[in-house]
């Protein structure tokens, strides 16, 4: 069985109590133009200016009794411009949420000192303008008020445990867990507007398309599911092994990557057109597409420039030491990856496929 696959069973087995050693797997974001988000190791979001020497700009939290709080980040940083403001939310698999200024890396004025949701957080939260809709290892919905910090009742309560990042789309909040379901409920009232059975786990972020959404089992299934028709499946499709990673709808294509280690290339109906070798390894980061190439990346380090059309590997480099299970982030031509030891990678499909590590916290 895949590593992947190990790891899943064991922090499934684990409950509600969540990962013995949690590591962390928040995605890079652009917090303004040069300055990346990074979770550049356990328990520590920095800010990373990537244009010109790349340096931190600033670390939070910069206590070390903090990071032996907070231990981990899974969920991607929430960037909020609205009103003037220039802010982060970051959410730990602690439970704790923090609103960061994005200059200078500090708390915000307003919050209190310590906000928490009460429970072991994985999936990046919904963000509806006003409230943080947090999702949680025991299958809750917290809201917490965007201005004051103030944790408001659970809006979802019991369920699933809840990997996946919510959709907050229309009037509804998509919600899958471990348990095989999924629910549009109000995000107001909390009320389930309709469910469904997956019929396998969904653990990987789902990939949104109109009135399409796109996602992943543990039963190896990518479903489309129509969110006009109550989740009506348009189609579903068997892969190889376990889709964990987002898929990536660009145009009349869906790419989906399994933990064996391929690519399937599939189009709006479903049809399969085309599957990858063997990667010869185990993919849970969503692949990319930058300056016309298909970009993956594998639990063991290695980053593979694929042909979109056909899935002809062009170029491939390993970087030494790296673990690759954060989502990539396409600036431009340049694909921005965070290794789970805290390093910041670049691949330039432009280039060549020319990658370097450019980053890493002393």
């Amino acid at each position: 069985m895949p590593l992947l696959a190990l790891l899943a069973f064991a922090a499934l087995a684990a409950g509600c109590d969540g990962v013995a050693a949690p590591e962390g797997w928040a995605a890079p974001v652009p917090a303004s133009d040069g300055v990346l988000l990074v979770h550049d190791r356990r328990g520590a979001i920095s800010a990373v200016r990537v244009d010109g020497q790349p340096t931190a700009l600033w670390t939070f939290p910069a206590d070390g009794d903090l990071q032996d709080q907070v231990r981990a980040f899974y969920a991607t940083p929430v960037i909020d411009r609205s009103a003037g403001r220039a802010r982060a939310f970051l959410v730990a698999y602690s439970g704790d949420v923090f609103a960061i200024d994005l200059q200078s890396g500090r708390p915000i004025d307003g919050w209190p000192a310590s906000v928490n949701v009460g429970a072991r957080v994985f999936a990046t939260p919904a963000f509806d303008g006003t409230r943080l809709l947090v999702p949680t290892n025991r299958g809750h919905v917290v809201p917490v008020d965007a201005t004051t910090g103030r944790v408001e009742p659970a809006l979802v309560r019991g369920g699933g445990r809840i990997w996946s990042s919510p959709l907050l789309t229309g009037s509804v909040l998509l919600l899958g867990n471990v348990d095989h379901e999924l629910r549009a409920v109000n995000p107001r009232t909390g009320d389930v507007e309709w469910s469904r059975d997956l019929g396998g786990a969904l653990v990987g972020d789902p990939a949104r398309d109109g009135s399409t959404v796109v996602l992943g089992t543990l039963e190896s299934r990518l479903l489309a599911l129509d969110l006009d028709a109550g989740g009506a499946t348009r189609w579903s499709f068997a892969g190889d092994h376990w889709f964990w990673a987002r898929p990536l709808v660009a145009g009349d294509t869906i790419y989906a990557a399994t933990v064996s280690g391929r690519v399937h290339a599939l189009g709006r109906d479903g049809t399969e057109r085309w599957r990858s070798a063997d990667l010869d390894d185990e993919i849970r980061a969503a692949p990319v597409l930058a300056a016309g190439t298909l970009v993956v990346a594998t639990r063991g380090g290695v980053v593979i420039g694929l042909d979109p059309a056909n899935g002809t590997e062009h170029w491939r480099a390993r970087v030494d030491g790296a673990r690759f299970f954060a989502n990539p982030l396409v600036v431009g031509d340049d694909v921005f990856l965070a290794t789970s030891d805290g390093e910041l990678v670049r691949a330039r499909p432009a280039a060549g496929g020319a990658v370097e590590q450019i980053y890493k916290r002393s």
